[in-house]
């Protein structure tokens, strides 16, 4: 369960997927509880890629991390798969 603080923010630096043991050098996440649900927040730094998504509270942190991980990681992929495709659509 995640845990409320006083602004409703956590911050939590160097995630790990354990499903496909790669590491994001570096995600940060926030974590913002309304009612039961909590809206979780993950951004990787160095693609400067974020993603948001909302999560049951009772879930618990490791587990919307890790749902939030892989979210991220489709995105960053997808971008990197549009950025080629434009970049060869353009030298047609």
């Amino acid at each position: 369960m995640i845990e409320k603080s006083n602004i409703g923010i956590k911050l939590d630096i160097m995630a790990r997927d354990t499903e496909t043991k790669e590491i994001l050098s570096e995600v940060l996440f926030q974590f913002i509880s309304q009612g039961n649900y909590v809206k979780v927040i993950a951004v990787d730094p160095i693609t400067n890629t974020e993603i948001i998504m909302v999560g049951d509270r009772r879930s618990g942190k490791p587990t919307l991390e890790r749902i939030a991980i892989q979210k991220l990681r489709y995105v960053i992929e997808k971008n990197l798969k549009n950025k080629t495709n434009n970049t060869e659509s353009s030298k047609n």
